[in-house]
């Protein structure tokens, strides 16, 4: 399940076990290609992903340009 509230340019990614916030780069936001592909329901390719964990509970993941691969 996908999330996304455009304004403040963040997404909340989550499946059967976790759920992870995501922040996306402003750049990816306003890219031509990307941003209107970017929804509910939408499949995100990503490379070379760092996931933030700073305690048992929390996600973190920064989606920026160079990480996509396809949208």
């Amino acid at each position: 399940m996908l999330n996304i509230d455009y304004n403040n340019h963040k997404v909340l990614f989550q499946d059967q076990k976790h759920t992870a916030q995501a922040n996306v780069h402003k750049k990816v936001v306003s890219h031509p290609e990307c941003c209107p592909q970017i929804g509910v329901g939408s499949i995100i390719l990503l490379k070379e992903v760092s996931i933030f964990k700073p305690n048992s509970d929390k996600l973190y993941l920064n989606i920026t340009p160079r990480i996509i691969v396809k949208v």
